[in-house]
């Protein structure tokens, strides 16, 4: 899909000023000004460290997100793939490590889910669900996604291919941000809505994009961040098996320890980092048009982030982020990092190639340093053939196969956990970009899995039941086998890493069962949700005989849920994951039915 977006007015995106504008024309006269195709030299001093002020995802979603943006999206046709190629990419061969890749799925885009190449990918973060100052969540643009059958059926797509969903957990300003994880309550709320989003559409994991900045009137506000994703992590891990927490971080938070985000501090707390990578360029050149993402040069650059990052966490929980859009700006003549009007035009990877079809006097370029490609044209005050009328000559750094070739290049030659795509949907129409992941990294997925069992009637309670992967799948580690009871809710039976047990069920039921599987590094093939079929696939005979004298043998565990000893589970039942509350079980008098005692 095709978007425009406008940074807004900082501090960091102000108009030229007269200053600046006699700067450039004492350039010009003293024959300094750079040459088309060179890159603005590094400032000698760069910006004091600190958090943007509007955040990078936020801004993102203020202009796609909103009702009057996903009203006025130009769905894009394909096109042919065009690229500028004044610099080659190694292309590594596919091989060693598999990496994660995460690709996040707005939900103005969730309509052409199904142009996403699943196999590519080996995690999608659904974007995502707004969370209010009491952790509870908010039913705006982004909810009717979130309940619509369209994620159902990704997900239920992406499960298939080995592939695990997350949902963001979202809050865009400093204020909502400190009352959620500063306050207890409020935190514990916070991390329970969150767990209840994901096991309500069978999701395997949680990311947290909080975006706000440290500041004097919430001083405690980046401890009790961590502090809130040491227990998020800890919590999602007991109610999720295999589960994933990762959390969403400036491309600059690494290089100082007095932001919202403590890397260092952070780095326990979560199984993961996805770094923003992008939107670098408003810093780098206040009031000049520059790449987005720059490879290297200026004060921020994503080889610069990935040294900052892994000097304070694992390499292998960094994931780095890289944008599938770049900007365009009105400029006053066409050279390199042009002095520019001060509003930045977002355009996705799509949207450029529109762009180029109907720009006028269109010239790219290619920025060795940044390595980044980049382009002008005239757009004319009348009769502009994009139609834009800006009277101005107009620039754009965008991104290529090329430029984002070199950055995964840098996650494998980094031994990152992966890389990461901020968003997909932003190359609909096109298939180039998911080839180079193709060609650049060893995609981790999770392993596949299905179970059997005799269908019966069967003449005993007792009867034995296998898994394991389905052809074509990665290896799996272990397994948590789940079983629903005359068509009913879903219950975890047992986790193992067998592939065979013996199932005991109730005279006259059916049964049927699901098989989850964990590979390497907990990677989960997701739990049965409410679109998983559930019709009994065996049935015991009505008059079968007992494998045990006894009808039912249970243990309640220190958390409150009841495991099932030689007996069919049980429907789920109140649990404090993490909280050790249980001291006894008691029988009913009639011996139909128990108490669990808490402490």
């Amino acid at each position: 899909m095709k978007h425009s977006v406008s940074a807004p007015p900082t501090r960091l995106r102000r108009a030229a000023t007269l200053a600046a504008l006699s700067a450039v024309l004492a350039a010009a006269v003293l024959g300094l000004v750079r040459a088309a195709g060179q890159s603005a030299p590094s400032p000698t001093t760069g910006p004091a460290p600190h958090d943007p002020p509007v955040g990078v995802h936020a801004l993102q979603q203020r202009q796609f997100g909103s009702v009057q943006a996903m009203a006025t999206a130009v769905r894009m046709t394909p096109l042919k793939a065009t690229t500028a190629t004044p610099a080659t990419a190694s292309t590594p061969a596919v091989g060693g490590p598999a990496r994660e890749v995460l690709g996040f799925a707005p939900y103005w885009d969730m309509a052409n889910w199904k142009q996403w190449q699943l196999q590519r990918l080996s995690t999608i973060a659904y974007f995502g669900v707004t969370l209010d100052g009491n952790g509870n969540p908010v039913h705006d643009e982004g909810w009717p996604a979130w309940t619509g059958q369209q994620l159902t059926d990704m997900v239920s797509a992406a499960h298939a291919s080995g592939v695990r969903v997350l949902v963001t957990i979202k809050s865009f300003d400093t204020p909502t941000i400190s009352s959620i994880v500063s306050n207890p309550a409020h935190a514990q709320n916070a991390i329970a809505t969150a767990i209840s989003l994901a096991r309500s559409r069978g999701l395997d994991g949680i990311d947290v994009d909080f975006e706000g900045a440290s500041s004097p009137t919430y001083p405690t506000i980046a401890q009790d961040l961590t502090a809130f994703m040491g227990g998020l992590t800890a919590q999602t891990h007991a109610a999720i098996g295999g589960s994933e927490v990762v959390i969403d971080t400036y491309s600059g938070s690494a290089s100082w320890d007095g932001g919202l985000f403590n890397v260092g501090a952070l780095a326990p707390n979560v199984d993961a980092f996805f770094v923003m990578a992008y939107d670098m360029n408003f810093d780098n050149t206040p009031n000049h048009a520059s790449a987005d993402a720059p490879l290297n040069g200026w004060t921020y650059n994503d080889t610069s982030l990935v040294a900052q990052y892994t000097s304070k966490a694992p390499a292998s929980k960094i994931i780095l982020g890289v944008p599938y859009y770049g900007y365009k700006w009105n400029v006053s003549q066409p050279i390199a990092n042009a002095p520019d009007s001060g509003a930045a035009m977002a355009d996705t990877y799509s949207g450029v190639f529109t762009d180029f079809a109907c720009a006028a006097q269109l010239t790219r370029q290619w920025d060795a340093t940044a390595t980044s490609p980049w382009a002008t044209w005239y757009s004319a005050a009348t009769g502009d053939p994009c139609g834009g009328n800006f009277n101005s000559w107009r620039e754009m750094y965008y991104e290529d196969v090329t430029s984002i070739g070199a950055k995964y290049d840098l996650a494998n030659q980094s031994n990152l956990r992966g890389a990461g795509i901020w968003a997909l949907g932003y190359d609909d129409g096109h298939s180039e970009l998911w080839d180079l992941i193709g060609s650049h990294i060893n995609v981790s997925h999770a392993p596949v899995a299905s179970a059997t069992a005799p269908a019966g009637p069967l003449n005993s309670t007792a009867f034995g039941v296998s898994w394991g992967v389905t052809p074509g799948s990665v290896p799996a580690t272990s397994y948590q086998i789940w079983v629903s009871q005359d068509g009913g809710a879903w219950t975890r039976w047992i986790s193992t890493a067998a592939t065979t047990a013996t199932f005991h069920g109730f005279a006259g039921h059916g049964y049927a069962f699901y098989a989850e599987a964990f590979g390497a590094g907990g990677y989960g093939s997701g739990a049965p949700n409410g679109s998983t079929p559930a019709q009994p696939t065996t049935q015991i005979a009505a008059g079968a005989t007992r494998a045990e004298p006894f009808t039912g043998l249970y243990a309640a565990d220190a958390y409150g849920d009841l495991l099932p000893a030689s007996s069919p589970p049980l429907p789920p039942t109140a649990t404090w994951p993490g909280w050790s509350i249980v001291r006894g079980v008691a029988m009913a008098p009639a011996g139909q039915g128990g108490y669990v005692l808490d402490g």
